[in-house]
């Protein structure tokens, strides 16, 4: 004889972009399922949340997690779905040296990003404190007038991911000094 066998139970699937992010992006997380009473999303990183509704959004912190989601239907039944791939979170920390922040006009001041971030650094669009700028990781620059420059770099990402790092205090050039030696050239001719 032969006898039929009905599974019950939720059924569905997780939907969420995998492609890399920039943090504090959120990321969108939805299931498209049935029979369905209660979500539990495991974001992967020591976090749980058990919602009715079958979407939700989460902030992750820069890394790399696997996400997976718990359906369960009325009768505590429970099925577990592991994500498709990799939820990537970027993050860049915009930082510099400058050498020659305070210098007499003319003398090169040299620029060095060292911003650092776990995705790969495409641009570092230096911004000079006047109609000036240009994209280089390390630069000398050569201001023709006295003043207080606001300088700072922006980093950005191949993913797109964007930070900004203002030099303290601005960049200061100050005048040549200029020198006059008056004297008695009398002295000079013995």
């Amino acid at each position: 004889a032969i006898q039929n066998i009905t599974i019950k139970g939720p059924t569905g699937n997780m939907i969420y972009k995998s492609s890399p992010v920039c943090y504090p992006d959120t990321i969108q997380f939805s299931a498209s399922a049935n029979n369905t009473t209660l979500y539990t999303w495991d974001f992967s990183d020591g976090n749980t949340v058990s919602t009715v509704k079958n979407k939700i959004s989460y902030l992750y912190a820069p890394g790399d997690y696997l996400p997976k989601l718990i359906l369960q239907d009325s009768l505590g039944c429970k099925v577990s779905i592991v994500g498709s791939d990799t939820v990537k979170i970027y993050d860049v920390k915009a930082n510099a040296n400058i050498t020659g922040s305070i210098s007499c006009d003319l003398t090169p001041v040299q620029f060095t990003d060292l911003s650092t971030s776990e995705d790969n650094i495409t641009h570092h669009y230096w911004f000079f404190g006047y109609n000036d700028s240009t994209d280089q990781k390390s630069v000398s620059h050569i201001y023709k007038t006295p003043g207080v420059y606001n300088a700072y770099v922006i980093t950005e990402t191949e993913t797109g991911c964007r930070d900004t790092f203002n030099v303290p205090a601005g960049v200061q050039i100050l005048p040549k000094p200029e020198i006059n030696i008056a004297g008695d050239s009398s002295v000079c001719s013995m």
